[in-house]
């Protein structure tokens, strides 16, 4: 599939668990989308874990809806299943990924709704953006969005 000039409705940046989550969610209301991903999904649970490392909760608690993990409900799962499953789960659910595409700028369109993003595949344009990159990057804000403080006082005010 080539993503050069595609457009639609919302662009996911990341194939790990919230990227997949929000992809399904997506798809049950019919939203046109597509998930970018520069490596493999779930990549960060495939290699930048420790070997010893379990998902943080029981499998009951950890699971997609409607694909429970193979395991005892109580256990906690070894990080390369967990990222096998994510896997999985991507592919029951029919989820638009593409592998391989590194999003390296998003850039608000003028004069018209939404952004174009600029990928190492080509370009696409999407009138939102979910960004479902993990805890643990360094996040690029804009200087249009609120600061900390400006945050706090918006809800302050009301």
């Amino acid at each position: 599939m080539s993503i050069n000039n595609k457009n639609i409705d919302t662009l996911i940046v990341g194939s790990g668990q919230a990227g997949i989550a929000m992809s399904e969610h997506l798809s049950n209301l019919g939203i046109n989308h597509l998930v970018l991903e520069k490596n493999r999904i779930a990549e960060a649970w495939r290699t930048r874990r420790w070997d010893s490392l379990v998902a943080n909760g029981p499998c009951w608690h950890d699971k997609f809806p409607n694909m429970d993990f193979p395991h005892d409900p109580e256990s906690f799962v070894p990080h390369n299943e967990v990222a096998e499953y994510f896997e999985q789960y991507a592919h029951m659910i029919d989820a638009p990924v593409e592998t391989g595409v590194e999003v390296q700028n998003i850039v608000k369109n003028k004069n018209m709704i939404g952004f174009t993003v600029k990928t190492n595949q080509g370009d696409v344009v999407a009138n939102n953006i979910v960004v479902a990159t993990g805890p643990f990057q360094k996040p690029v804000i804009p200087a249009i969005a609120p600061q900390k403080t400006d945050l706090y006082q918006i809800h302050s005010d009301q």
